[in-house]
């Protein structure tokens, strides 16, 4: 197989600008307008010894972290490693040798978060779609403790994507490690990837792009963090516009996936719920509740524009100023209600 790469390989990505910008908004948005990224790549490596989820050469000195980390390490942190590692394989020198379990052939998709929600469905399933073909000689690796969140497996298994189990307690040497570069930076999408991801999912679902008429909020009640404030004035709004709320923990995998494809409209405070948009059709819509400073969490915004959904948003506070990660928030009630407003005019001219 060819895996060479052009190299200093780039490609740029230009967003469109969400359907209700504000002059006075712009800030929020403008340094996601346009951005140009290094090219993904694939290639082979020999003999890569897989210990806890970290790639490593000669059994003991950790290699090609840019890979298995969402970024590489700094110099400082590769020279104390590197001692680290080399200690421990003095150390070892003196004790029995551990077994390895070999794997012929593997690939390598997985970063130190991609187990969670959004870090699964937008970076570890585009690094697996860049090797889509090459799946089936070479399946991906995935450490057994992805089963503690089951929507890793369940869209695997949508997918038909071959995968090796493997425990963390064990050391692996795969003979031939096919590695899959991220494909852009966190939050970042190459559009003929994604939406090829998109198509899948939904193709394999047996999702049908027929009557979409329904109109979602999707809910944080049940969240440990970012929780809304003044709920009960939101809810309020909501039933006045007819939106459903969701619950979507309460949903399996292929639940969340139907519901959300009959979608016309989703909204919800920035939170991983919104990554759901992935399931909708184009030319759909999401609202996306965010504060009001908040100039660099941009993913959905990002991923709205890849796959052609219109993109909205409305105003909200943090209670702890700009921790806008996990501090609680107060939504500003008459920039929702616009942005609601702003929709339906949107919705009447599509109709």
């Amino acid at each position: 197989m060819d895996f060479k790469q052009k190299k200093f390989g780039k490609f740029t990505v230009s967003r469109t600008l969400p359907k209700n910008l504000q002059n006075e908004d712009i800030f929020l948005f403008e340094t996601e307008l346009k951005r140009t990224f290094k090219s993904p790549k694939v290639f082979i490596k020999k003999n890569i010894y897989i210990d806890n989820s970290k790639l490593k050469k000669y059994k003991y000195f950790r290699s090609y972290s840019n890979h298995w980390r969402m970024s590489n390490f700094w110099l400082k942190h590769k020279i104390k490693f590197f001692i680290e590692d080399f200690l421990l394989f003095i150390a070892n020198l003196r004790n029995a040798k551990k077994d390895i379990v070999i794997i012929e052939k593997a690939s390598w998709v997985l970063d130190q978060k991609s187990w969670k929600y959004m870090h699964f469905y937008s970076d570890a399933l585009q690094r697996i779609e860049l090797i889509s073909k090459y799946l089936n000689e070479y399946p991906i690796v995935i450490s057994s403790n992805y089963s503690n969140y089951k929507y890793t497996i369940d869209s695997l298994d949508i997918l038909n994507i071959p995968y090796i189990v493997i425990n963390k307690d064990k050391l692996y040497r795969v003979k031939e490690l096919l590695i899959s570069s991220h494909v852009a930076p966190a939050g970042n999408y190459n559009v003929e990837i994604i939406n090829s991801v998109s198509r899948k999912i939904k193709e394999n679902s047996n999702i049908q792009e027929n009557i979409l008429n329904k109109k979602y909020w999707i809910s944080r009640k049940n969240a440990s963090i970012r929780n809304v404030l003044n709920s009960n004035e939101v809810d309020l709004l909501l039933k006045r516009y007819n939106y459903e709320v969701l619950y979507l923990e309460d949903l399996d995998t292929q639940d969340q996936i139907s519901t959300l494809s009959k979608a016309k409209v989703i909204a919800g405070l920035q939170g991983a719920g919104l990554n759901n948009i992935l399931f909708m059709h184009p030319n759909t819509n999401v609202l996306e509740v965010r504060d009001r400073k908040d100039n660099k969490n941009n993913c959905y915004f990002s991923l709205a524009s890849a796959l052609n959904i219109n993109f909205y948003y409305s105003h909200a506070d943090t209670v702890e100023p700009e921790n806008f990660h996990s501090s609680d928030y107060i939504i500003d009630i008459k920039s929702l209600e616009k942005a609601f407003q702003n929709i339906e005019n949107n919705l009447l001219l599509q109709d």
